[in-house]
């Protein structure tokens, strides 16, 4: 509405900026001077200070015009069932145990989606596009982790990533360890630590000093078509 309302009055703008500067009816044409003529009158009759002002306050309304950055109107614009959720504060690192802590209190507040459907257990809103709508949500596995999931218009999965899911483990040879962060720029930092041990043949208890660890680091961005893309 209001860059409409600009388009219209504008030009109209530049037209007033004219008259105040030369003083006269010039820059309007003959016959906005004749329909406006006792307008044009009253005008003349301001004094100098009065015009500098009122064409001071023209142009900033002009400028304010050019300036009013264009909004897509496509952007977010499209509506889906999980624009009532709570929107996901970022940056933030999630660990297990502030996942955790943050699952537990979703749960207490929103209680347990039902089904095992992966889109019928939200969490909160993250990302808007102008193609996708991106949605955290548990999983329904035994890890309940987080899981990104992007959306389009239809209210469609486009693609999935999930965050955590495979800390610990319950073989002695083997433990890893996850960190997941969504950084300001909605880049998502994937940090997998895995520990590995030399284990004694009988007893099966892993053999001391003999931990060796990997870890990777694989940094993902949601395409403006809502698909992930590793960048690195």
């Amino acid at each position: 509405m209001f860059l409409q309302w600009c388009g219209d009055v504008l030009p109209k703008v530049y037209i007033f900026a004219q008259r105040f500067v030369s003083g006269t009816g010039r820059g309007f044409g003959s016959a906005p001077l004749k329909k406006h003529k006792r307008w044009l009158q009253a005008l003349d009759n301001l004094t100098t200070m009065t015009r500098t002002t009122i064409l001071y306050l023209t142009l900033l309304l002009g400028i304010g015009c050019i300036n009013k950055p264009e909004t897509s109107q496509s952007v977010g614009a499209f509506s889906t069932v999980y624009d009532t959720l709570e929107q996901f504060q970022i940056p933030i690192t999630l660990t297990d145990e502030k996942w955790h802590e943050m699952h537990k209190k979703h749960i207490d507040k929103y209680g347990i989606g039902n089904g095992w459907e992966l889109l019928n257990h939200p969490f909160a809103k993250l990302s808007v596009g102008e193609k996708y709508k991106a949605i955290i949500f548990i999983s329904t596995d035994e890890t309940g982790s987080p899981t990104v999931v992007t959306i389009d218009k239809g209210g469609n999965p486009i693609d999935t990533l999930f965050l955590l899911g495979d800390s610990g483990g319950n073989d002695p040879w083997i433990w890893t360890t996850e960190m997941a962060t969504i950084n300001k720029d909605l880049t998502i930092e994937l940090l997998d630590s895995v520990s590995t041990f030399d284990v004694d043949t009988t007893t099966y208890e892993r053999i001391a000093n003999s931990k060796k660890i990997k870890v990777t680091k694989d940094i993902y961005k949601i395409r403006t078509t809502g698909e992930f893309e590793k960048i690195r």
